[in-house]
């Protein structure tokens, strides 16, 4: 009995130094909530207009909104963005649905996004934040993809998406102007 209680002690004081441990190696959540204020300006409701130019060199031009909130007390921001156009009968056809999640990660220094598209696609991107402005990018296929989201001097949310083949330039395939409605 008396062996007994003492190796549950012993398992216990093996169990909390662990605690402390894993405690200690997790900086406070303030580095993190401080980090993404930096991002505050996307929060809201933006709706508008996007151009796309297809594989052809067809252009579309589609609605769309943009749906940013603030979650976990400020550790984490949610995008989901949407975009329709109308079909030959006047019905919505959904064309971009997509949806991200925003976070500071304190090991890589970093904000990061992931994100899933209505097709299963996914990525996962770090993220450069500047003034009212971030640039993300991920591998896709043959090359790269980059989007620059800023805000212009009249509140709008401007979003470029350029593609890149691996060693030539950047070529703008998307462009999206919103504005704030909530």
């Amino acid at each position: 009995m008396r062996m007994t209680k003492t190796l549950w002690q012993a398992a216990l004081l093996v169990a909390l130094a662990a605690l402390n441990c894993s405690a200690v190696a997790q900086p406070p959540a303030g580095n993190q909530k401080e980090a993404m204020k930096k991002l505050a300006f996307m929060i809201g409701t933006w709706k508008g207009k996007a151009e796309m130019l297809m594989a052809g060199g067809e252009k579309h031009t589609a609605d769309v909104i943009e749906v940013v909130e603030s979650r976990l007390d400020g550790l984490a921001l949610v995008v989901e963005g949407k975009g329709v156009i109308k079909g030959e009968g006047g019905e919505e056809l959904v064309v971009h649905h997509a949806l991200g999640m925003i976070l500071y990660d304190t090991t890589k220094q970093k904000h990061i996004m992931r994100s899933i598209t209505q097709q299963g696609m996914t990525a996962d991107s770090d993220i450069e934040v500047g003034d009212k402005s971030i640039v993300w990018g991920f591998k896709a296929g043959p090359g790269n993809v980059r989007y620059t989201i800023k805000l212009d001097e009249k509140g709008r949310w401007i979003e470029v998406g350029e593609f890149a083949r691996t060693g030539e330039p950047f070529q703008k395939f998307f462009s999206m102007e919103l504005e704030k409605s909530k």
